[in-house]
């Protein structure tokens, strides 16, 4: 099902869309975990945390994922 959020996000026009890519881009270039010699990411779409160190990955594990909408069995009370 195609709730009103989605219906928004499709019908964004090319110059929005082009916009977006702008700011990630450069959100990018300040975040690249490359610039540091110490990064810890968590790839939320792909369930996934690493920890970098010196160029490498050192340590990568799944994770727990959830939001207030879908809580998992994981959840601490806020």
């Amino acid at each position: 099902m195609i709730g009103g959020r989605s219906i928004d996000a499709l019908n964004l026009s090319v110059a929005d869309l082009i916009d977006r890519i702008r700011v990630n881009l450069e959100r990018l270039n300040w975040a690249a975990p490359e610039r540091h010699e110490h990064a810890l990411l968590v790839n939320i779409a792909g369930l996934t945390l690493q920890l970098r160190g010196g160029g490498n990955i050192r340590w990568t594990t799944r994770v727990v994922v959830d939001n207030p909408w879908r809580q998992t069995p994981y959840s601490v009370p806020a």
